[in-house]
């Protein structure tokens, strides 16, 4: 899977109103974008994180191309987010 599955792409238009993620922007999204990069070292380092909600943001077409570096996550979060996702995946957190 190259891009958010239809789950997620619902759940984050659901949130945002169909309204872009950045702060002050009152424009409809046009695309769900990833915080961190959808390559494929990320894609294997970070399988549970990568296409889901913690990796998304709705974002118009101006912000996508002007504002989507802002959005990034840290190495540091996205193991975090990874960590929190298997703990989920196994159970451990209900």
């Amino acid at each position: 899977m190259k891009t958010f599955s239809p789950e997620v792409k619902r759940a984050m238009l659901n949130v945002f109103n169909g309204y872009c993620g950045a702060p002050n922007c009152t424009n409809k999204v046009h695309s769900i974008h990833h915080k961190i990069q959808n390559t494929k070292y990320n894609r294997t380092k970070y399988r549970l994180l990568i296409h889901s909600v913690f990796n998304a943001i709705p974002l118009c077409e101006i912000c996508h191309t002007n504002k989507s570096h802002k959005f990034k996550i840290t190495e540091q979060q996205a193991r975090m987010y990874e960590e929190y996702l298997q703990k989920l995946k196994d159970g451990v957190i209900k």
